[in-house]
């Protein structure tokens, strides 16, 4: 038998009572209060000051393997889950984010990887249903469903979209002469990204999304990011340890406003998101942090009208554009051919009447030879 405890921290397996030959863990209930009947093994304190995990398994057999859960409190707000479940492990989130840090090669996941839930949704704008059960809409298009943001690019053998008809109300065919002088109107910009670190510093040709949206707003989505409108090294930064704040001063003009969020590049922490507590002029700023810095590179602030292109919407808007180049061009075939057949009945005409202007003047100097 072992058991161990100190007051800082206790680490429990067995009891004092544990049968000889036998491994035992206390119930769930030593460590939340809950009388689950479940054994567990607790690791941290037995209160919220420290966070703590706890691994238990489940002897009525319905998580079907037990399951792991990491707490930051010890009310029994789980964190996340991890159990088995069948074939599958499964991992649950309460209100925090999952991280895959992979090596230099990144991180590989065989057998597929599925996807379930959305990111918190930052829309401006909106709908309304009417007791009538019309739907209205307000303000501008954003982002609400989004399961997956990628910041970088991606490689795929193949993307499938689901466009079965039986999930949709169909509303009749797009009006392709409409489409095609909305394509005219797009502009293929050539540009580089600000962010030559994560995007390289080649030259692009693409489309820029406040353009798209002047005349294409239906390919236009809006969502939070950070934008890089600062992108250079601090110019000065000096700590106050009494009040915990952090004084940054940068060459160009920041933009920051007072209650929003900046993005810096710590040496410790890399990419860190601090809140703005003060904007001393246009280019000194404040933020709260534990620790002192002396220099840092500021990337710039967080947005939440950040504009991204649907290029499926493009790409279909395209389609029914050439569509109706391919009907312009199959009816100026078909006139050029009407005018083909009329010029050679034209010139058939003009053979025979060449051919009877001929036997007529025959017939002329006929007759003027006998007189």
């Amino acid at each position: 038998d072992f058991y161990y405890d100190y007051d800082e921290g206790s680490t429990e397996i067995g009891n004092e009572t544990a049968t000889a030959g036998t491994f035992n863990v206390p119930d769930l209930a030593s460590v939340t209060g809950t009388n689950t009947g479940y054994g567990a093994v607790y690791i941290g304190r037995d209160d919220a000051a420290r966070g703590y995990s706890l691994l238990y398994g489940d002897p009525t057999g319905s998580l079907e393997g037990g399951e792991i859960q990491l707490h930051s409190a010890l009310d029994y707000t789980t964190d996340w889950t991890i159990d088995s479940y069948g074939e599958q492990l499964r991992f649950f989130g309460g209100n925090s984010s999952m991280v895959l840090n992979g090596a230099a090669g990144g991180t590989v996941i065989e057998g597929g990887l599925i996807v379930n839930g959305v990111l918190p949704a930052e829309t401006v704008g909106g709908a309304y249903l009417t007791s009538g059960a019309v739907v209205g809409t307000f303000g501008v298009q954003s982002i609400s469903n989004n399961v997956l943001r990628v910041n970088g690019r991606m490689m795929a053998l193949e993307d499938d979209a689901v466009s079965d008809k039986r999930i949709k109300n169909v509303l009749g065919q797009s009006n392709s002469k409409s489409d095609l002088n909305t394509l005219n109107k797009l502009q293929i910009t050539d540009y580089t990204h600000i962010d030559i670190i994560a995007n390289g510093d080649e030259e692009v040709k693409k489309l820029i999304a406040q353009e798209v949206e002047q005349v294409f707003p239906q390919a236009v989505n809006i969502t939070n990011n950070v934008i890089p409108n600062v992108y250079e090294l601090t110019e000065n930064v000096s700590y106050n340890a009494e009040n915990k704040q952090l004084t940054i001063t940068v060459s160009k003009a920041h933009e920051f406003t007072r209650g929003g969020k900046v993005q810096l590049v710590l040496e410790d922490k890399g990419k860190t998101m601090m809140d703005i507590t003060k904007v001393v002029d246009d280019y000194t700023f404040v933020v709260e942090t534990d620790k002192a810095y002396d220099q840092m590179f500021v990337f710039g602030k967080e947005v939440d009208d950040f504009r991204t292109i649907d290029y499926n919407a493009v790409s279909m808007l395209n389609v029914s554009a050439t569509q109706e180049l391919a009907k312009q061009i199959q009816a100026l075939q078909a006139e050029n051919k009407a005018l083909k057949e009329a010029n050679q009945k034209q010139a058939s005409n003009y053979k025979s009447l060449k051919a009877e202007v001929e036997e007529l003047k025959q017939l002329v100097l006929g007759t003027a030879q006998k007189d």
